[in-house]
């Protein structure tokens, strides 16, 4: 899954080496992107677009593999 949203990130933003950290809280894994702050708009998109669609493409994944996952992001 980690590679999954890291090859997302890296397509998204244009930044090579998006760093994406998993930590599990109360059942849920949630993976932490981690951009330099000048990405961050580009990850987020207009109106969370962006975020929200990589959000869905990731939970489409956890779900088959009986998982609940979240996604945050973290400026460098």
């Amino acid at each position: 899954m980690e590679d999954l949203i890291k090859f997302l990130s890296k397509e998204i933003t244009g930044f090579e080496n998006p760093e994406v950290v998993s930590e599990e809280r109360d059942g849920i894994v949630y993976y932490i992107i981690s951009v330099p702050q000048e990405h961050v708009g580009k990850l987020i998109g207009k109106n969370g677009r962006i975020i929200n669609a990589l959000r869905a493409v990731a939970s489409v994944r956890a779900s088959k593999e009986g998982k609940r996952i979240g996604i945050e992001i973290k400026e460098t």
